[in-house]
This record gives C-alpha cells, sequence and structure tokens, in this order.
C-alpha cells in the first residue's frame, strides 16, 4: 500500500471517530450514551386566512367614516361568502389643535389633520386562500388610503398531522442512533430518555386542538416561495445506552 493510501485512511478513521464520538457523552457518571436528535415535518394547507388593513381618510370624521365602512364593504366582497370581518380596531379620529396639527400616515404619506386613523382584521375560511388573499390585496392596490399590515394563514384541529410529525421525529431520531451505533462499532442499548418539543405551533381551546399560524408582513407577503403550504415540525432528542 502506499504512503499517500495509509495517511489518507488513516485521516479517514480519524474523521469517522471524531463524528461519533461527538453523539457519545457521558449520561451519568462512569456511563456513556449515544444521544441524537430527530426531526419530523408535514405540510398542511392552510384552512384560514386573516388580513389586517390599516386606512386613512381626510376630511370630517363622519365623513372618513363612511367612506372606510364602503371600502371595507367592496374589499370584503373579493373573499366572497366565506369572507366577514373578524374585528373592527379602535378608529383614532385626530382633529386639528391650536399648538400643532396632527397627522395620520398612509403608506408613508403624511395626511394632516382632520383625518381618520382606522383598522380592521378580514377573514376568510376554506380552499384556495392564498390565491383569495392575492385577489383581495390586489383589489385595493390602487387605494392609496389603505394598506396591509399582517397577514395570518392558519391551520386547525391537526393533532393527528401533529402526531404524523412526532412519529417522523422519533423515527428519523431511532434511524441516526443505529448509524452512530454501526459507525463506533457498538451496540444499541436500551432506550434511557426522549424528549420531544413542538415549532412555531400553538394550542387551541380544547386539550388536543393543535393550530399554526405563520405571520406575514405586507402586500407582498402571498408571492413567497412556499407560502401555499405550512409546514408542521417536532424534534425528538433520543438518548440510548451503549451496550
Amino acid at each position: 500500500m502506499k504512503t499517500i493510501d495509509r495517511i489518507f485512511i488513516a485521516v479517514l478513521v480519524v474523521v469517522v471517530c471524531v463524528s461519533g464520538i461527538y453523539a457519545v457523552k457521558s449520561f451519568t457518571k462512569g456511563r456513556e450514551a449515544i444521544n441524537v436528535v430527530g426531526e419530523g415535518q408535514v405540510e398542511v394547507q392552510p384552512n384560514e386566512i386573516k388580513i389586517q388593513l390599516n386606512a386613512v381618510y381626510s376630511g370630517a370624521e363622519q365623513e372618513a367614516i363612511e367612506k372606510f365602512n364602503q371600502e371595507v364593504k367592496e374589499i370584503q366582497q373579493q373573499f366572497g361568502s366565506q369572507g366577514r370581518i373578524v374585528k373592527r380596531d379602535d378608529n383614532h379620529f385626530l382633529d386639528k389643535r391650536e399648538d400643532y396639527t396632527p397627522r395620520c400616515y398612509a403608506r408613508g404619506f403624511e395626511i394632516k389633520a382632520p383625518c381618520l386613523d382606522a383598522y380592521v382584521t378580514l377573514q376568510a375560511t376554506g380552499d384556495n386562500l392564498v390565491e383569495k388573499g392575492r385577489r383581495l390585496i390586489s383589489a385595493f392596490e390602487d387605494k392609496k388610503s389603505m394598506d396591509i399590515k399582517n397577514i395570518y394563514l392558519s391551520v386547525s384541529n391537526t393533532q393527528e398531522v401533529v402526531n404524523q410529525a412526532r412519529e417522523l421525529a422519533l423515527k428519523d431520531a431511532k434511524e441516526q442512533a443505529i448509524s452512530t451505533a454501526k459507525t463506533l462499532g457498538v451496540g444499541l442499548g436500551r432506550l434511557l430518555q426522549t424528549t420531544e418539543y413542538k415549532i412555531d405551533d400553538g394550542y387551541g381551546d380544547q386539550e388536543n386542538s393543535y393550530f399554526y399560524t405563520q405571520h406575514f408582513y405586507g402586500s407582498e407577503a402571498l408571492n413567497v416561495d412556499g407560502v401555499e403550504t405550512l409546514k408542521i415540525i417536532r424534534k425528538a432528542y433520543l438518548t440510548y445506552d451503549i451496550d
């Protein structure tokens, strides 16, 4: 065997051993264990979208409110029968004062008082929500008085999907443990500890009712790649004894 070949093999063995040793640490005093991390990911379609709008109008208070209500009604129709107003945030009407003139802001532009600064959140459920959201956004792109503040895509009642992600994470972790033990030339012993945690989802009102929400900013948010599906992710940390 050539000298260069022996050097290459020696380096390879060192790299493999160092990689394997990284996954082995003392679990208790005088005891070694294999620690691995597995990840499970399941993609789902959103079943709810919420869009928070901010609108600014100049002029008398009642006139501005009526204009705001009319434009919200027109935009709501873009969602069809599945769309509704879920929240009307406090409207702020700014009037002129003797000491200074307050200002409202729309898309970065200043509007001097008197002006109305209003917020509303629209919601829609069903299918093709991203496309519906895009249509809604395009419907008021020419309305300089209105701007999008937040967009939320959600999926609810996903306990089954969460369980799928959990099982995938556990499977991935176990496969890594088997591979690590094989690399080290040791036997994989009994499972000593399991730790799991979720990523970026929450819990509904019911104990086993999960929901997942993805948060976007601005009107361009629904044009990013992969926005049509939401990712539910679980991670699992497993610790195995070494035979």
